[in-house]
């Protein structure tokens, strides 16, 4: 084999090495997409320092996560996160047809109430799930939404999640109320004002 065929195998198999780092670190290193959505009507972005305290929260908890809006309604009691990250630790699903999206969520029901009994329970709070169907945004991206009353020391606080799955990024909005209230004016908001960079 002469020098010059030599060099260029050298050369492609370098070439070759150089692509599949760059892959990998395209892969493993990318950033999540940028979730858009504007202030809902009645609500306004919290405080600075509230913003702070409850990224601390997400960053420390079993599933961390980062938080991208919280809004609030002027109480202490109301609130609207939305962030991105394992928030229950699920593969993604494996295609974008609402059809797909709408069986996966349903194969892993029982994972997600194990998920909130984990929660509740701890908290000493009892709960019932009154909603669990997949919607499709505006953004044509379908997303579960469950609506819970959680019940606990003379108190009850109504609690409606979207999450949902973009380019491998799981991303949540977690609507809570204080009583025996409706969120649907919010849940469908974010439905029609989800959108992504």
């Amino acid at each position: 084999m002469s020098t010059g065929v030599k060099a260029l195998i050298a050369v492609a198999v370098i070439l070759g090495v150089v692509a599949l780092i760059a892959i990998f670190a395209f892969v493993y290193f990318k950033s999540a997409p940028t979730i858009t959505v504007p202030t809902p009507p009645g609500w306004e972005k919290a405080s600075e320092d509230v913003l702070e305290e409850t990224e601390e929260v997400f960053s420390e908890g079993e599933y961390p996560a980062t938080v991208d809006y919280l809004f609030s309604d002027g109480t202490l009691s109301n609130a609207i996160v939305v962030y991105h990250g394992d928030t229950f630790l699920m593969d993604t699903p494996d295609s974008e047809s609402h059809e797909d999206v709408k069986a996966f969520y349903e194969e892993h029901e029982d994972e997600y109430m194990n998920e909130f009994d984990v929660a509740y329970s701890g908290l000493g709070a009892s709960y019932d799930v009154q909603n669990y169907e997949v919607r499709e945004l505006a953004c044509s991206v379908s997303a579960l939404h469950v609506t819970i009353k959680v019940s606990g020391n003379n108190a009850m606080l109504t609690q409606d999640i979207l999450d949902f799955f973009k380019d491998g990024t799981e991303f949540n909005v977690t609507i809570s109320k204080m009583e025996n209230t409706s969120n649907q004016e919010e849940v469908d908001f974010f439905i029609e004002n989800i959108s992504f960079e």
